[in-house]
C-alpha cells in the first residue's frame, strides 16, 4: 500500500541556521557524513534507540535527519520535564547512545555533544534499517508515560503526503519551535531534508517569548509554521499576524478550538489556515480541515493518504455513519504500540482483503453528513444518573462565565472546577448562572480560584496536578 522510501538527495541544498549559527549546505552534509558514520558504527542493536537528550540547536535536525537515512530510531527527550519524569523516560527504552549538552550526565553509554560535532568521519557507513523510525513518549496525564514505538514507513508517509498536499518546495522555509515532548516538531525537522528547503531553529529561550518569535518568523520569511489554539490565541492577541507575508500555511491542532479563533486570525493573515488533528500514536496528526471561515463547526477534517477511520458506537461497539462513538483510526500511520505499557487500543483486522492496523483513540466524535467533530474524550466523560457529559463540556460553560478566563473540570465524587481570572462573581452567583445552561447534577460543587491554569510542556492541561488538588 505505501512504502518507506523518500528522495534523500536533497540534503545537498538544505541549509540549517539559528540567531547563533548558520550551517551552509556543505556543512550539512559534511555533518550528516560524520553522523551517519558515528551513529551506526556504534549500533548495537537495530531496534535500540538513539537518545537526543538536548537543548534546540542547530545540530538537532541535522541529527535526526542522519539517524532517519541510516534507519535507525531516536528519542527525543525534553530538558524541561521533570526528572524523575526523565529517569522513567530513559528506563522504558532500550538504547545505545545519550547525546547531550548537559554536563551532569555521565555513563558508558554517554555521548557529550561537544565530542560528537569534532568525531571523525573515517568508518564506512552502515545501513541499520530499523522497522522503528522513532520512539516517543505520550503526556503521560495518567501519571505512567507511555513509549510510542512508531514506523518508520508510517512517518515516510506522513511527510510525502505533507509535502504533496501543500506543494511545499526548496522555496519554503521551515521553522523548528516546537518542545521535544510535542511530535509536531519530527516533521518540523525532517521535512526540509527532502526539499533542500531552509531550516531555522528558534533559540531555545524563546519558547514563550510571542514578540521574538514574530520577529524571528518575520525576519527569515518562514512560510509554513505550526501552533497549538492556546498559542495562537496568545500570538494573535499580541503579535501582527498581518506583518508575515511570506507566511503560506498556517497549521493550528493539538487541543480543541473553535470558530472564533480561526475567523479572528483569518481576518489577519493571507496564509492557508488548517485545524490538524491525530493522537501521537498515529504518528503525529492525522486529520487536516483547510478553514475557510464559513464553517458553523470547525470539522476534524479528511484522513491522509492511506489512512481510513471508523465511528465506533460506544454502547453497541458496532460501527457508525451518522450520529456519535469512539474514533477508531486504521492504515499506515498506526503506531507499532506501546513499549512499557500492553493496550488493547491498538488491534488489526481484515479490511477488503487487507490487514489493517488500527488504533482506538479514545476520542468521542460526531458524524454529520461525513464531517467529523471532536466532542471530547471518552475518559473524561462522566455518567451521573443515567446522563452523559463530557467535562469539557463543562468547562466551555464555566469559561464562558463573566470574568473566568480558562477553566479546567475534575470529576472526582463530584465535579470541581478550576478557574483563572477576575471572577468577581461569588461561587454562588457563577454556580446560579451555570443553572440556565448545565443540568442540576452537573454544576460544579466547588469553584476555586487560580491564578493560571497549568499545562504540561506540549500545552495540554496537566489533568493530574488538579486531580491531586481534590
Amino acid at each position: 500500500m505505501f512504502d518507506d522510501t523518500l528522495d534523500i538527495v536533497a540534503d545537498k541544498r538544505t541549509v540549517v541556521d539559528s540567531q547563533e549559527t548558520r550551517l551552509e549546505a556543505n556543512q550539512v552534509l559534511d555533518y550528516v557524513d560524520k553522523f551517519c558514520s558515528f551513529f551506526s558504527n556504534c549500533s548495537q542493536s537495530s531496534e535500540n534507540a538513539v537518545v537526543l537528550f538536548l537543548d534546540r540547536n542547530v545540530y538537532v535536525p541535522v541529527m535526526v535527519f542522519s539517524l532517519f537515512k541510516i534507519g535507525k530510531p531516536f528519542l527525543l527527550i525534553d530538558k524541561n520535564l521533570p526528572p524523575d519524569k526523565i529517569e522513567r523516560m530513559l528506563a522504558s527504552v532500550h538504547c545505545d547512545l545519550i547525546v547531550t549538552d548537559c554536563p551532569d550526565l555521565s555513563g558508558e553509554a554517554v555521548v557529550p555533544l561537544a565530542s560528537l560535532l569534532t568525531y571523525s568521519a573515517n568508518k564506512p557507513v552502515k545501513h541499520i534499517g530499523a522497522e522503528t523510525g522513532y520512539y516517543f513518549f505520550t503526556s503521560g496525564t495518567t501519571g505512567v508515560p507511555k513509549c510510542i514505538a512508531a514506523y518508520r514507513a508510517s512517518l515516510v508517509n506522513r511527510i510525502r503526503w505533507m509535502i504533496n498536499e501543500f506543494s511545499l518546495t526548496e522555496n519554503d522555509v521551515f521553522i523548528h519551535k516546537t518542545r521535544y515532548s510535542f511530535d509536531p516538531c519530527i516533521w518540523e525537522m525532517l521535512t526540509p531534508f527532502f526539499l533542500g528547503a531552509r531550516l531555522t531553529v528558534l533559540p531555545n529561550n524563546m519558547d514563550s517569548d510571542l514578540l521574538s518569535l514574530h520577529n524571528q518568523l518575520k525576519k527569515n520569511g518562514v512560510t509554513i509554521v505550526h501552533f497549538t489554539p492556546t498559542m495562537l490565541h496568545l500570538f494573535d492577541k499580541y503579535t501582527v499576524l498581518a506583518a508575515l507575508p511570506h507566511l503560506r500555511y498556517l497549521l493550528c491542532g493539538g487541543e480543541k478550538w473553535d470558530m472564533e479563533l480561526a475567523r479572528r486570525v483569518l481576518k489577519k493573515t493571507d496564509a492557508a489556515l488548517y485545524n490538524g488533528y491525530g493522537p501521537s500514536e498515529t504518528t503525529i496528526s492525522v486529520l487536516f480541515h483547510r478553514v475557510t471561515g464559513h464553517e458553523k463547526r470547525l470539522p476534524l477534517g479528511k484522513p491522509i493518504d492511506n489512512v481510513i477511520l471508523k465511528i465506533i458506537d460506544i454502547d453497541t461497539g458496532e460501527p457508525i455513519q451518522q450520529g456519535t462513538g469512539l474514533l477508531h483510526i486504521g492504515g499506515a500511520a498506526v503506531a507499532k504500540g506501546y513499549t512499557n505499557v500492553n493496550s488493547d487500543n491498538f488491534y488489526s483486522e481484515i479490511v477488503q482483503g487487507d490487514k489493517i492496523r488500527f488504533y482506538n483513540s479514545g476520542d468521542v466524535v460526531r458524524i454529520d453528513d461525513g464531517d467529523i467533530y471532536f466532542k471530547g474524550r471518552l475518559d473524561n466523560q462522566i455518567k451521573i444518573g443515567g446522563v452523559r457529559i463530557e467535562l469539557e463540556e463543562i468547562e466551555r460553560t464555566v469559561s464562558a462565565l463573566y470574568g473566568v478566563d480558562d477553566c479546567v473540570a475534575i470529576f472526582d465524587k463530584g465535579i470541581q472546577c478550576f478557574c483563572s481570572g477576575l471572577m468577581p462573581l461569588s461561587t454562588e452567583e457563577m454556580k446560579h448562572e451555570l443553572t440556565r445552561a448545565l443540568p442540576a447534577v452537573f454544576i460544579p460543587k466547588k469553584i476555586s480560584k487560580v491564578d493560571s491554569i497549568k499545562r504540561l510542556s506540549n500545552g495540554k492541561v496537566d489533568r493530574m496536578h488538579y486531580e491531586q488538588m481534590c
